[in-house]
């Protein structure tokens, strides 16, 4: 319940394509595994109405593709990107 109170911190939309990305790499997020299962758990329910990003690196896909698979869940993800130097 608290998560749901809280998922609009955490889910942040981008342009008006029902787009939204979720930023989870913190420690506490990926690393206790009751945390990152609620909020993968959030995420799929958002994902019913949004398109949901979820920039990683490669250590966090890992654990997260770990947990979706216990859950039962399926993501894909994007290939990391490098940052560009203006």
């Amino acid at each position: 319940e608290t998560l749901y109170m809280i998922r609009d911190k955490l889910i942040k939309p981008i342009r008006a394509e029902n787009y939204a990305i979720a930023t989870i790499h913190r420690p506490s997020n990926i690393d206790i595994a009751e945390n990152l299962e609620e909020i993968l758990k959030a995420l799929v329910d958002l994902s019913k109405q949004w398109k949901i990003l979820i920039p990683t690196h490669p250590r966090s896909r890992q654990i997260i593709t770990e947990a979706l698979a216990r859950l039962n869940f399926t993501f894909g993800f994007m290939k990391k990107e490098k940052y560009k130097k203006r």
